[in-house]
Formats: C-alpha cells, structure tokens, sequence
C-alpha cells in the first residue's frame, strides 16, 4: 500500500464490521444542518476501522456523499444570519471534516483502502476554506476605513486569504506525488476540486503566490503522464 503521510502531513498543516444507518443518524434524504455533520464524528467512532462508509460500498455510499456535501454552503449563503454567525459555523464544520478525515487517515494507515475517500475530505476542507472567505470578500471591501478596528479587521481577512494559499499549495502536494496518490485520487482532486474552486478564488492570491503557484502547475504539467489530469491542469492555467 502506497503510503500517503507526506502529502497528508503538508495538507494538514495548511490548514462494528458491518455499517447500518441508525436512528441517531441524521436523513440523507434531507439537506443536513451543521448539528446533523456532529453526529457522524460519534457515530465513526462506535464502527470497526473497517466499516468507515465508503463511496464503492452500495450500502455506505449515500451517508459518505452526505458528509462531503455542500449542504452547508446554504448556510453560508443564509443573509438572514449575521456573518458573524455564519463563519464560525462554517469554520466549526471545517474542524468537523479535518476530525473525520483523520480517523479515515489513520484507518488508511492500518490498511484500510480509504484513499478515495480522503481525497474527497481534503477537497471538501479546501472547498469549505474557499466558500468562507467568498463571504467575507464583500464584507472586507466595505469595512469603513475610519473604523477603530479596522486594521485587525483587514489583518484578519489578508490572514484568511494567507492560510487559503497555504491551503491550496499544500492539497496540490497530493496531486503532485504520484508515489502517494492514485491517479483516481489525483483525478478527484484535480477534476473536482480544483479546477472547480480554484478559478473562484484565484484573485484573492498575491501576485507572486499566484505565480509561484501556476509554476508548480506548469512543472506537473510537464510530468504528467496521465492525460486527463495534464488535460484539466492545463485547462486550469489559463485561469490564473
């Protein structure tokens, strides 16, 4: 088994044998609240590291597809909270998916096949990152300049956007080991993550992240033996 540490350790610092849904379970036939995402960290926690919920499992697919869901962006979206609402909890949800990523990571680690699936939670990290600062944008370009707190606000929203860089060099990482990661584990993350999220949030870069960054890109490009990935990367530069 390949072994994924290094890729993982870069991301992360950027920022029962048998599985049934219970009724303490949330529906997955609803949009989930933020509450609803709390119970799945609990409920991993009374499985076998062999049980995890999986998307190539008929049975486990629609709960795993449901924990990377964007039913959270709704709240994101939700004017009728305050913005100092809606980020916290979407941070919070943030934590929630690193938590669970991790108990996918270490049952990966013991020889688990849980590659696919922690492909989809780093994505789902990096797609939660991007969605905040999307909503904090408008609000940082109307703070009042005259405002007595306005330098550690626009310090906050440049820290944002600095951990976000982070963020996006350090999933790229996964992308480009190809010792660590499957090209169907590369293909999730370029397919639909990347080249999904990071046209939206290309300009919040600095000039020299934003070069810096398509470099690597260019470099993978000229590397890459898969054609689809070296395709969508390709594709992905003339974005930025």
């Amino acid at each position: 088994m390949k072994s994924i540490i290094p890729s993982m350790i870069i991301a992360f610092l950027c920022f029962t044998t048998s599985f049934a849904q219970g009724s303490d379970l949330p529906s997955i036939e609803e949009k989930w609240t933020f509450n609803d995402y709390k119970k799945i960290s609990g409920y991993l926690d009374a499985l076998s590291i062999k049980a995890y919920p999986t998307l190539k499992n008929e049975k486990t697919k629609a709960i795993f597809q449901k924990i990377i869901s964007h039913d959270y962006k709704e709240i994101l979206r939700d004017k009728d909270l305050s913005l100092g609402v809606r980020i916290p909890k979407a941070m919070d949800h943030q934590a929630l998916i690193a938590q669970i990523m991790e108990k996918y990571f270490s049952a990966y680690m013991d020889g688990q096949e849980y590659g696919i699936e922690i492909a989809h939670l780093l994505g789902t990290m990096f797609n939660v990152s991007a969605e905040i600062l999307l909503n904090v944008e408008d609000y940082a370009k109307n703070i009042d300049p005259k405002a007595s707190d306005y330098k550690v606000r626009k310090d906050g929203f440049t820290l944002m956007k600095s951990g976000l860089t982070k963020q996006l060099n350090g999933t790229f990482v996964s992308v480009e080991d190809t010792e660590a990661s499957s090209d169907e584990e590369r293909m999730i993350l370029v397919k639909e993550y990347l080249t999904v999220i990071i046209p939206k949030i290309i300009h919040f870069l600095e000039d020299t992240d934003k070069a810096a960054f398509k470099k690597r890109v260019l470099q993978q490009i000229s590397v890459e033996n898969n054609k689809e990935i070296k395709r969508l990367l390709t594709e992905l530069t003339t974005t930025m």
